[in-house]
Formats: structure tokens, C-alpha cells, sequence
């Protein structure tokens, strides 16, 4: 199973047991995921919200390192409020290694905060 099915399961299940029909209030979230200055394509860039009840959105770079946040299969966008963000590119069924160091992923260090409106938020990654 791929990391991305696996996140939108772990989603699917959190929406399903707790957010109600509508769910909560969700913003647009989206941005570029660049690696000294070039994009960084197929990463997967999830915000998960420092309120322990809230639910995680993931994205996914396409060639130009643009991702825009989705919270279920059918709904896009993020929870408003502060979130600690992780961008991986380790694709174990791909064979694809991690090109980025582990501030940005397994121990990441990147906090956003999401607010209410449109959110553009990239990630100038330099190293």
C-alpha cells in the first residue's frame, strides 16, 4: 500500500468517527515544495494541527513542487490554527529514497500556521 493511500485512510477514519456530516470548518492550502531552488516533485507535505482532536490534511508536489492540501477524498483544504508540517519524498514502494534531511520529515521542525482565508504557504528548502 502507498504512503499516500495510507494517509487518506488514516483521514477517512478520523472523519468518519468524529467530524459529523459536514466536518469542520476547512481553509485553501497551497503552496511549492523547492530544494535549492528547484522543485521538489512526488512529496508528500502533511499539516497536522497541534490540537490533538484536530484532523491532518496531506498534498502532494506535482512537477513544479505545487501541492494543494486535501482533508478527505472529497474535501480540500486545512483546519485553521498552528500545525507541524512534514515533507517526505521516501516512497518505499517506488524505491525512492528520502532526499530530504529529517528536520523535514521523521523530526520535523516546520511549524505554519493556517488561517482563516486563502493560505499560500511554500517551502524554500536550502541546503
Amino acid at each position: 500500500m502507498t504512503r499516500k493511500a495510507l494517509a487518506w485512510m488514516g483521514v477517512a477514519l478520523v472523519f468518519t468517527l468524529g467530524c459529523g456530516q459536514d466536518g469542520p470548518k476547512l481553509v485553501s492550502v497551497e503552496g511549492t515544495v523547492t530544494l535549492n531552488e528547484k522543485p521538489v516533485v512526488g512529496a508528500l507535505v502533511s499539516f497536522q494541527p497541534d490540537d490533538p482532536m484536530a484532523s491532518p490534511s496531506y498534498g502532494e508536489t506535482d512537477e513544479k513542487g505545487h501541492y494543494v492540501l486535501k482533508f478527505s477524498p472529497q474535501r480540500d483544504g486545512a483546519m485553521i490554527g498552528m500545525h507541524t508540517v512534514s515533507i517526505t519524498t521516501k516512497n518505499e514502494n517506488l524505491k525512492k529514497p528520502e532526499t530530504l534531511p529529517p528536520q523535514f520529515n521523521e523530526q520535523s521542525e516546520l511549524k505554519k500556521e493556517v488561517k482563516d482565508g486563502e493560505n499560500v504557504i511554500d517551502f524554500p528548502i536550502k541546503l
